[in-house]
């Protein structure tokens, strides 16, 4: 089946999913949390129940039927997995980082002391154009750092 819906989306549902941890959300209140205006993204309903199938079948939200009845039942309740709190640890920022979404991270060493650090460059430029303009931050040789290769 093809996905239907943004990473945004995908974002969205489990992050009100996660806020109420091991209690669950039942689908009624969280069908009525991301059509509200204070979300990032409104889902329509049909959306959500793709999005949450989606989830389901991919073992990122645990489904705990409301009388063993099939089907999206306003009182199903939805719980976040290990694998799904897993998942939104790997995209979750710190306040303190230093990331933007117009660059990428890249590890350098030098090739004069060998020192290596990851660094973000500009999607403008590429890793080679902006190592030839740096000082390496340990010996200060200027135009010595490369892609280091992992």
């Amino acid at each position: 089946m093809a996905k239907k819906f943004s990473d945004d989306e995908l974002d969205e549902v489990l992050s009100k999913i996660e806020k109420f941890d091991s209690d669950g959300i039942r689908f009624v209140h969280l069908k009525n949390n991301v059509k509200k205006n204070f979300v990032k993204i409104k889902i329509a309903e049909f959306k959500l129940k793709d999005i949450l199938v989606f989830l389901d079948e991919n073992a990122l939200v645990q489904r705990i039927p409301f009388d063993d009845k099939p089907g999206f039942h306003d009182l199903t309740l939805y719980r976040i997995s290990e694998k799904g709190r897993d998942l939104l640890a790997k995209f979750t920022r710190e306040p303190n980082e230093n990331w933007s979404k117009n660059s990428y991270s890249s590890n350098v060493s030098c090739q004069n002391c060998g020192y290596s650090y990851e660094v973000r460059v500009g999607y403008s430029e590429t890793v080679k154009t902006w190592a030839k303009l740096q000082r390496c931050p340990n010996c200060a040789m200027k135009g010595t750092l490369e892609t280091k290769i992992v």
